[in-house]
């Protein structure tokens, strides 16, 4: 879709930042947004940036702990 051209590439790198491993943010990116898909009923066009965001925050948290 146009939102993950759009947002995927920002994503990535915010993942990368955190995490040091580009492969990994990657793959976590491409998680984020079909766990965004889970969301579809609920989101807005205002809100789905700021839930990618948060959905992003949480995989790298996890990522963070088992690592």
């Amino acid at each position: 879709s146009e939102m993950c051209k759009e947002t995927g590439p920002i994503i990535i790198h915010y993942i990368n930042r955190k995490i040091n491993d580009y492969e990994s943010a990657r793959d976590m990116a491409q998680d984020v947004f079909l766990r965004l898909m889970e969301y579809k009923q609920i989101l807005r066009k205002e809100t789905v940036r700021s839930m990618v965001f948060f959905i992003a925050h949480n995989l790298v948290v996890d990522y963070l702990r088992r690592y």
